[in-house]
């Protein structure tokens, strides 16, 4: 009777994530129907920059190439050890509309980044603010297409899902969970429309403000401390009612987040817990959920072939696999990701389970013990030189 009752449940949340996921496409691919504005206030580019000499040049230019008559580009470089202070230079000799400022040393009871970033708005002085990382690469339309999201449909904050370049292996078992998440299992509409604050969503590598919000906010001084400024913001954002959207970006933003195992792994064991507000019951509901609901028909197929279970359950089983499949290779489509990754989802589910679980043993264990560059450092996979 038990996996009856699973394959039933199994088959509702199926069933809902198909459903979910076409509402969400449709209402995250927004920002490419809407009719460019003919408003061109100024918008302030902040990039932060540490240790980026093999992407800088790239995400700078792309940024200086936008089809937009009126923003300004801010980078700051955070006292790196490489050659992005005089790739920036270079680049500043050439392109008027680019300033570029030297970081300050790090206080204490801030994260690097936050840092690096609150550093960036003191020296902004555009109507909208863009916070975008060094390892992004823009298409000519970004700016005129989010601007024009903003004033379309009167937004104060913006976030989009960068299309994911990927290499190794495992980029492509780990970092396609990141669209299964957000537009599978996440009901957006509801947390756009009605301002929920735990069903709102954001991207760090583009973060998109009026300026009213981001000083309504707090900006960057009211979470100095949190690992996930996306989410952090996010949050706020919906508590104080202010309308926002986050967009499939795939088509304007892309962004290589890391490049082999212990890059991935740093970077998501940082970040996975806090994802939870580091709330050890939340994250314990998740795990559970996820093994009831997308393992459970494996389950089920198991115990077929040992005899337990009917054939009709079964085939209820190998259904809603088919059908998972099916639904992840959509969404992988329309997030310019190969959909036949979509094999991957119970081993993808499976190797996020063990990054949560080493997640909420490194935020137990080392990030409580103190703040400092170490943790900005390791979101690159890069060693800190200072603490």
């Amino acid at each position: 009777m038990i996996f009856e009752i699973l394959v039933a449940i199994s088959g509702i949340v199926t069933v809902y994530s198909l459903i979910n996921s076409l509402v969400n496409l449709r209402i995250t691919s927004e920002i490419y129907r809407l009719p460019k504005t003919k408003e061109r206030p100024l918008v302030s580019i902040l990039v932060p920059a540490r240790n980026e000499e093999a992407n800088i040049a790239k995400c700078v230019q792309s940024l200086l190439d936008q089809n937009y008559s009126n923003f300004e580009i801010v980078v700051l470089n955070d006292n790196s050890t490489d050659k992005t202070g005089e790739i920036l230079d270079g680049l500043k000799k050439k392109n008027k509309n680019l300033k570029v400022i030297s970081g300050k040393p790090l206080p204490k009871g801030w994260l690097g980044k936050n840092w690096a970033c609150h550093q960036l708005s003191e020296n902004a002085v555009g109507d909208y603010y863009l916070f975008t990382d060094a390892d992004t690469i823009h298409t000519t339309d970004m700016l005129i297409s989010v601007v024009s999201a903003a004033k379309n449909k009167d937004l104060e904050f913006i976030s989009m899902l960068p299309k994911y370049p990927l290499g190794s292996w495992f980029e492509k078992v780990i970092l396609p969970f990141i669209s299964f998440f957000y537009f599978i299992l996440s009901p957006l509409y509801v947390g756009q429309k009605y301002k929920q604050e735990y069903l709102s969503l954001a991207i760090g590598q583009f973060l998109f403000f009026s300026k009213k919000a981001y000083d309504q906010i707090g900006g960057y001084s009211r979470i100095r401390a949190e690992f996930l400024d996306d989410t952090s913001f996010v949050r706020i954002t919906s508590t104080l009612g202010l309308n926002w959207r986050f967009y499939n970006g795939s088509r304007l933003v892309s962004c290589r987040l890391y490049h082999n195992f212990k890059e991935v792994f740093h970077g998501f064991t940082k970040n996975a817990y806090g994802f939870f507000n580091a709330h050890l019951f939340v994250y314990i509901v998740m795990v559970a959920f996820l093994l009831t609901i997308f393992f459970s028909p494996l389950a089920v197929i198991i115990a077929f072939i040992l005899g337990k279970v009917g054939f009709l359950v079964y085939i209820l089983a190998v259904l809603i696999i088919v059908m998972n499949i099916y639904i992840f290779s959509i969404v992988l489509y329309k997030v310019k990701i190969r959909p036949y990754y979509s094999v991957y989802y119970l081993f993808s589910i499976f190797c996020w389970l063990i990054i949560t679980f080493f997640s909420v043993h490194r935020y137990i264990c080392v990030f409580n013990k103190g703040i400092g560059r170490n943790v900005y450092d390791h979101q690159k996979g890069i060693k800190s030189s200072s603490n």
